[in-house]
C-alpha cells in the first residue's frame, strides 16, 4: 500500500520560453518528436519552423548563455493559447466597433459596404 500519491505525473515539458538579456522572447514547442520555433498568435500560424534540436538542448544552451528559460507543460500551453484566442477575439470586436463608428451605417442597397 505504500507509495500511493507520492508520484504525480504532471506531464513532461512540451514547450520553452527563452528570454534574452535585451528582452527578446523566443518560443519553442514540441509536437510529436519534432521541435518548432514559432512566432505569431498561435502554434498553427505560418511563422512556425522546425528546429533540429531537442528542448533540453535548447534549454541547456540558453542557460549557458545566461538567458532566462521557462519550461511549459501541456496545461501551461493550453492556458496560454486560450488566453491568446480570447485576446484576438477582443481585438477583432474592438476593430469592428471602430470601423462601424468611422464608416457609419450603409445606405439601403449597398451590399457588403
Amino acid at each position: 500500500m505504500g507509495g500511493r500519491g507520492q508520484y504525480v505525473n504532471r506531464g513532461g515539458t512540451v514547450g520553452l520560453t527563452v528570454t534574452t538579456g535585451d528582452g527578446t522572447v523566443f518560443e519553442y514547442r514540441q509536437k510529436g518528436k519534432k521541435v518548432f520555433s514559432f512566432s505569431g498568435a498561435s502554434f498553427a500560424d505560418s511563422g512556425s519552423r522546425e528546429i533540429p534540436k531537442t528542448l533540453s538542448d535548447i534549454a541547456s544552451r540558453a542557460k549557458s548563455m545566461g538567458y532566462k528559460v521557462q519550461k511549459l507543460t501541456s496545461r501551461d500551453l493550453a492556458n496560454k493559447d486560450s488566453e491568446q484566442r480570447r485576446r484576438k477575439r477582443q481585438i477583432a470586436k474592438e476593430v469592428d466597433q471602430l470601423w462601424v463608428r468611422g464608416a457609419g451605417s450603409p445606405r439601403k442597397g449597398w451590399k457588403g459596404h
